[in-house]
């Protein structure tokens, strides 16, 4: 395992433990769950609510199919020192679409208690997996030979 191959995975590890840190907040009542219940702000929450699941919709495509559009494509596949910094660059804004979307349906859900984020949550959990770095997932990301 190499040097970017570590870096990456200490990313992808970051943002698992702040979610881990989250929960156990919660869990421990050391940040009071429900704490948005009861206060009247039900339009508030309508829109908190749909926009952090939109948000989540839109999020996991984009995350998971980041490193396949045709500009960074471009940026990745160049076999130089730049190519490496782009790869570098486009896992860690990869992750932290996932990692933040993750965090803040984590904390909309303890605050509300509503279900749906509980589940946006474990979906995004699911999708962040698919983002674990490897030797041979970067060495068939950074190929230069174009997919059709």
């Amino acid at each position: 395992m190499d040097k970017m191959t570590l870096n990456l995975r200490v990313n992808f590890c970051s943002w698992l433990i702040v979610a881990l840190a989250v929960v156990v907040l919660f869990e421990t009542e050391t940040c009071m769950p429900g704490v948005w219940i009861g206060t009247e702000m039900s339009e508030a929450f309508f829109f908190l609510l749909t926009a952090t699941q939109l948000l989540t919709l839109c999020a996991i495509p984009v995350a998971l199919k980041l490193l396949n559009w045709k500009s960074i494509r471009q940026q990745v596949t160049v076999p130089d020192q730049k190519g490496a910094q782009a790869y570098l660059r486009w896992n860690i804004v990869r992750c932290a679409i996932l990692g933040g979307c993750l965090v803040l349906n984590l904390m909309v859900y303890y605050c509300t208690l509503e279900k749906a984020n509980a589940l946006c949550a474990l979906i995004l959990l699911f999708s962040y997996s698919f983002c674990w770095p490897s030797d041979a997932k970067r060495k068939a990301e950074t190929d230069a030979i174009e997919m059709e």
